[in-house]
């Protein structure tokens, strides 16, 4: 499994349960694995087509058919699919605007708080198949933030310490200096920010290679 950046969506496990949920709200898409978080031009033009089948109240309906499934133990899903699912589920609803109740929010909360977020390189069968750091600190960000009616930007920069993203903040996010791999370089809200995850992020600061003699990110 590949990892192109920190955020949501920019992984191979996140876009293909992306595209698995997308297909089960709008029927058979043309949306190939490889265009969600990549190809954001066609991935805004099946959001669209998103929006308007949740419009008839469909997506409480699928949150909550994906929350009940992440609390079954199957020993099959042995990369814990159903366990990520809610999340790439919510995650997609606030991108098309749609209804998240305050019930929904608290238990996806605690689902994101309790899962696993590493922020470097891990193996994918070792633990890669949910968060990394930044992009747990960006969906718990984006609940807080997030308002009916408002689409989530989930291709943002965030703050790599925080989850936050500029439009919430009222200014520009700083890029780090040292990073030079455009997709995975971090930013940051200020200079406290970034001296909070220094430790951690010097490790990986520069090509944003972060396993020896690995592509992934």
């Amino acid at each position: 499994m590949g990892r192109w950046g920190h955020r949501l969506f920019q992984s191979d496990n996140d876009a293909d349960i992306a595209v698995e949920i997308i297909d089960e709200i709008v029927g058979e898409s043309d949306l190939p694995d490889s265009a969600f978080g990549l190809d954001t031009e066609h991935e805004n033009q099946i959001l669209e087509q998103v929006r308007q089948k949740l419009d008839a109240g469909t997506g409480e309906t699928l949150l909550e058919r994906s929350l009940e499934g992440a609390q079954t133990k199957d020993p099959e899903d042995f990369l814990e699919r159903k366990k990520y699912r809610p999340i790439a589920l919510s995650a997609i609803l606030m991108m098309a605007g749609a209804k998240i109740s305050d019930e929904h929010v608290g238990r996806l909360r605690a689902i994101a708080l309790h899962s696993p977020g590493p922020e470097s390189y891990v193996l994918p069968l070792a633990g890669d198949n949910y968060f990394r750091g930044p992009d747990k600190k960006q969906y718990l960000a984006a609940l807080d933030h997030y308002r009916q009616g408002l689409p989530c930007d989930f291709h943002k920069p965030t703050c790599h310490a925080c989850g936050e993203v500029g439009c919430d903040l009222g200014r520009e996010l700083l890029k780090c200096g040292g990073c030079r791999n455009r997709r995975a370089a971090a930013w940051f809200c200020d200079k406290d920010c970034q001296k909070r995850l220094w430790k951690i992020h010097k490790t990986i600061c520069g090509d944003g290679m972060l396993g020896p003699g690995t592509l992934n990110v």
